[in-house]
């Protein structure tokens, strides 16, 4: 990662988010575009784009909607709350890879 930041690895194999991408990820969960999530966070959108692109790579889904869905089955998001707030957990692991659905 030519970007300098330190990401840990935790029992699951799998990176842990960063501080940064937790809090995008939050705000993406409650429906915010990329540049609403910009302009809260006083940073450019192609920043958050970057996050974005990044966490779909690290979690292998597609779209951002995919992302959050995840977020949600590896209990990264807490389901019934709103807005859509973190829980402890700091990885996107969901245990053994589900097959991709297809329609």
């Amino acid at each position: 990662m030519g970007n300098g930041h330190h990401f840990s690895t935790c029992g699951c194999g799998t990176q842990h988010l960063t501080a940064r991408q937790a809090e995008i990820l939050s705000l993406a969960a409650a429906g915010l575009t990329a540049q609403q999530i910009a302009q809260c966070l006083d940073i450019v959108t192609r920043t958050v784009e970057d996050h974005l692109r990044e966490m779909r790579q690290r979690a292998k889904t597609h779209t951002s909607v995919e992302l959050v869905a995840r977020a949600y089955a590896a209990g990264r998001l807490v389901p019934g709350s709103w807005p859509p707030r973190l829980s402890s957990r700091r990885c996107l692991s969901v245990g053994q890879q589900s097959r991709r659905l297809t329609t």
